[in-house]
């Protein structure tokens, strides 16, 4: 080990995490025992930049930089028959 930080995993100083996910639904009565329901769900709503963890390769050129992020906002839409 390098330095005095110890384990790098839980000292190490990582950028914050913030997501939002988000899920809007609505039924649709048919009859007493067949619905539809129609659903909009979305990751990471407010499309905040999250970064990856920094590099800890030690003698890597890239030690200790960010970089890669997390996919941007995922919307997805389904329908869903109950009977």
């Amino acid at each position: 080990m390098f330095g005095n930080m110890g384990n790098i995993m839980p000292d190490a100083r990582e950028p914050e995490y913030v997501n939002w996910d988000v899920s809007i639904l609505k039924d649709f009565p048919f009859s007493e025992r067949v619905r539809l329901q129609f659903r909009a769900e979305f990751i990471n709503f407010f499309n905040h930049t999250v970064f990856r963890r920094p590099n800890t390769s030690f003698g890597n050129n890239n030690f200790g930089n960010i970089t890669a992020a997390e996919s941007a906002r995922i919307g997805q839409l389904g329908l869903k028959l109950y009977f």
